[in-house]
């Protein structure tokens, strides 16, 4: 409070007190005003790893992505590779970058440093669907299952999962498997429309006229786009 604030003034630059500022700045949600202390304190004690951290995380919650990697990639050099926490926001950084490749590393890295919660395994299994990711590690199909498969381990319910399971599974052929993610997907969330549009979509190649158009009528009342609306109705 004020307190600090008048130490700050005899202080300008003293590193400890600017990034206690920014932390009491950020429990108070002032988070874009805590980052200017935060970079203030790194420029007078470069290498604090605690305030790299609190930088890296700060700036992705601020979708920051890009100016959250150098201090998150520092911290992991001087922590001999870093921890959990700070292998996900990188991995996080470099996604919100574009660069899912290294978001698909940074995964790696993380889950191998601690156990993973069902938002980060949904984020890892969206980076080894890119296809250059899967170019680049022929592993990253089977990663994305094993990561999915424990995210719905973890929350039986999970509705991304199932329908990322069924995404998967079409794409390699599987097609039974995948209208069972799916229909497991709309049994979890009846207002899943991309899973009922693949349903149909499914179900009117096979000619199955009748659960065709279950997941048409289902589809329907959800959806907004005409010319989608239009694509669904040609289905029947």
């Amino acid at each position: 409070g004020n307190l600090m604030d008048a130490t700050l003034a005899r202080f300008p630059d003293y590193a400890p007190l600017l990034t206690l500022k920014a932390r009491l700045l950020i429990a108070n949600n002032f988070r874009r005003a805590a980052e200017d202390y935060l970079v203030r304190s790194l420029k007078q004690r470069a290498g604090d790893r605690e305030t790299l951290l609190l930088l890296g995380r700060l700036r992705v919650d601020l979708g920051l992505e890009g100016a959250a990697i150098e201090p998150l990639e520092e911290y992991a050099r001087l922590s001999a590779g870093g921890t959990y926490e700070s292998q996900a926001l990188l991995a996080r950084a470099y996604d919100g970058s574009g660069a899912r490749e290294a978001a698909f590393l940074a995964w790696r890295r993380a889950f191998d440093l601690g156990t993973p919660v069902v938002a980060d395994l949904l984020a890892a299994a969206g980076t080894s669907i890119d296809r250059d990711v899967r170019e680049a590690h022929p592993e990253a199909r089977e990663l994305c299952r094993t990561w999915l498969m424990r995210a719905i381990d973890s929350d039986p319910n999970c509705t991304s999962a199932h329908f990322q399971l069924g995404v998967l599974s079409e794409d390699s052929g599987a097609y039974d498997a995948a209208i069972d993610h799916y229909r497991t997907a709309v049994a979890t969330d009846p207002s899943c429309l991309v899973a009922l549009t693949n349903l149909a979509i499914l179900y009117s190649g096979r000619g199955d006229i009748a659960r065709t158009q279950e997941m048409v009528d289902m589809a329907l009342p959800l959806e907004r786009d005409e010319a989608r609306r239009k694509a669904l109705l040609k289905l029947l």
